[in-house]
């Protein structure tokens, strides 16, 4: 199985196969980047079928490894996916702060952008 077969999965919303496949994809893959990378959909798609605690411990483990690495670009990823999850769950600060982070490696794209206006939407009301 491949990994168009684990994004298709995925863009249904059929979270256990994409994690399944993204899982099999992982033990097979060589490459540290594509590996973080696939570590970061796992979490994603853990998120969305709310497996909370389990996709925290992916990102987590995964932004430690891209940190280690210096592949910044991948933890600004890691750090925007965990804070659209913190501002899933209501934790402000804790999504503000991932934010601001993935705001410096990433700079103002449209997604960190939205991410942090909603932030503060949030906070205000």
């Amino acid at each position: 199985m491949g990994l168009d077969q684990a994004s298709d999965a995925e863009s249904k919303g059929e979270w256990d196969r994409a994690i399944l496949i993204y899982r099999e994809a992982l033990q097979l893959c060589d490459d540290q980047l594509e590996r973080l990378q696939i570590r970061l959909k796992i979490g994603v798609c853990l998120f969305e079928n709310s497996d909370l605690d389990e996709a925290e411990d992916w990102l987590a483990n995964a932004a430690r490894e891209a940190e280690s690495l210096a592949l910044t670009e991948v933890l600004g990823e890691i750090r925007l996916t965990q804070g659209m999850m913190e501002l899933e769950l209501g934790h402000h600060k804790r999504a503000r702060d991932r934010l601001k982070i993935a705001r410096e490696v990433l700079g103002d794209t449209p997604k960190v952008l939205l991410a942090l206006s909603r932030v503060l939407r949030e906070r205000a009301s």
